[in-house]
C-alpha cells in the first residue's frame, strides 16, 4: 500500500527543514519482531530476528517473492539451544549488512535476551547471497567483548578491508580487521561511545521491565561515501560524533592520542539506524518522534518522513532502485498491537 504522509516539524528539532509531503510503501510486515534489514545490490531483502524472546521464528531471513522471511542460509543456521556449538549456529543476531561486493555480512553478539554473552559465540560473518555460502567467520574473544557487551551495527569498508561496530551496552567501537581475522576494542571508556540522557516516546519515558530509565550507549553508525569518516551515536543521547577511520585503523597511536581525534559533529535527535546517501547526507531515525530525518553536508537537519507508523525506525538501506529501506522495530511497547514493518520512501540516493 502506498501512504501519503504529512511531515510536522513543530516536534522536530527546532529549525528543520521539511518536505510538505512524502510517499512511502509498506513493504513487508511481521508479528514477529525484527531489527536490522539490508538491501543487496541484486535487490535481494534481508532481515534479523533478535533473540530476545525464548522463541523467535529464525535469525536471519530473506523476503521472498510473497515478501514473507525465509531461513538463510539454512535451518541449521539458525536453529541454537544452549549446549549447542555456538560457533556454528546464529544465537542473537542483530545486524544484516549487503556490502558493495555482494556479500552479506552477518553480526552475531550472541546475548540472547541481554542475559550474558555465549562463551565463543560473538562473531561477524560474511556469507554469498546467493547460495548461502560462509566466505569469512571473524570471531571475537573476551578482550573484545565484555561479558555484558551487545555488538549493535557494522560497517565495513571493503576497499580497505575493515569493519567497524558499535557496542550499545557497554559503549565502545570494535574494529576489526578482515585480512587477518583480528579485532580490537577502542573508545570503550570515551564520552562520545556512552549515552548521555533518556528517551521521551509518546510523551512516556522509555523505562526499563523495572522502571528505571533504559540507558544505550553507542548504536547508529554510518560510513561516509570516502570511507573517510565513522560517524557513530549513542541511541540515549543528541550528539552525532565522528572520527577520521586512519585513526581507528592505526594500531601505534596511544589510548589518549585516538581519543583526541574524535570530533563532535552536531546536537541532532535521539537516532537508532544511521545510513550514508550518495552525496554524504547522513539518513538516520528520530525514535521519540516517529521521523526519518537527515543530516546534510552544510550542517542542517531535513525531515524526510514522519508517520504514526513509525513505531521505532530501527536500521536502514539503500536499495539499487533509489528507495531508503527501512525496519520498525517498536522497542519502546512492550506488547505491540501491530505488526512490525518495513517501509521503503523514494528519496533517489542509489547505491
Amino acid at each position: 500500500m502506498v501512504i501519503t504522509g504529512f511531515v510536522f516539524s513543530s516536534c522536530i528539532r527546532q529549525g528543520s527543514q521539511q518536505d510538505q509531503s512524502v510517499e512511502f510503501e509498506q513493504v513487508a510486515s511481521s508479528p514477529h519482531q525484527w531489527t536490522g534489514l539490508t538491501v543487496t545490490t541484486e535487490g535481494k531483502i534481508f532481515v534479523n530476528f533478535p533473540r530476545w524472546s525464548e522463541s523467535i521464528p529464525m535469525s536471519v531471513g530473506v523476503l521472498n517473492s510473497n515478501q514473507q522471511p525465509e531461513p538463510f542460509p539454512t535451518e541449521t543456521w539458525n536453529h541454537w539451544e544452549k549446549g549447542q556449538d555456538p560457533d556454528e549456529h546464529f544465537i542473537c543476531v542483530q545486524s544484516v549488512v549487503a556490502d558493495d561486493r555482494n556479500r552479506l555480512w552477518v553480526l552475531d553478539p550472541a546475548n540472547p535476551m541481554f542475559q550474558g554473552v555465549v562463551t565463543g559465540g560473538a562473531k561477524l560473518m560474511a556469507f554469498n547471497p546467493q547460495n548461502g555460502e560462509l566466505l569469512q567467520k571473524i570471531r571475537f574473544d573476551s578482550l573484545v567483548v565484555r561479558p555484558n557487551s551487545y555488538l549493535n551495527d557494522v560497517r565495513v569498508d571493503t576497499e580497505k578491508g575493515y569493519a567497524y561496530i558499535t557496542d550499545s551496552n557497554d559503549g565502545a567501537i570494535v574494529v576489526a580487521d578482515l585480512s587477518t581475522g583480528r579485532s580490537r576494542r577502542l573508545l570503550d571508556d570515551h564520552y562520545s561511545t556512552q549515552p548521555e540522557l533518556p528517551l521521551v516516546i509518546d510523551d512516556q519515558p522509555w523505562l526499563t521491565a523495572s522502571g528505571a530509565p533504559n540507558f544505550v550507549a553507542s548504536d547508529g553508525i554510518a560510513l561516509d561515501r570516502q570511507n573517510k569518516y565513522l560517524y557513530y551515536h549513542a541511541l540515549s543521547g543528541l550528539s552525532l560524533y565522528r572520527i577520521d577511520t586512519r585513526y581507528l585503523r592505526d594500531t601505534n597511536l596511544t589510548k589518549k592520542e585516538r581519543a583526541s581525534k574524535v570530533e563532535f559533529v552536531d546536537r541532532t535527535v535521539s537516532s537508532d539506524g544511521m545510513i550514508t546517501g550518495p552525496d554524504n547526507s547522513i539518513y538516520h531515525s528520530d525514535v521519540e518522534n516517529s521521523a526519518v530525518v537527515r543530516y546534510l553536508p552544510d550542517g542542517k537537519t531535513q525531515v524526510v518522513a514522519q508517520s504514526e507508523s513509525f513505531k521505532w525506525p530501527d536500521t536502514f538501506s539503500l536499495g539499487p532502485d533509489g528507495n531508503l529501506y527501512f525496519t520498525t522495530s517498536q522497542i519502546h511497547i512492550a506488547n505491540p498491537e501491530e505488526n512490525y514493518k518495513i517501509f521503503k520512501i523514494k528519496v533517489n540516493a542509489k547505491n
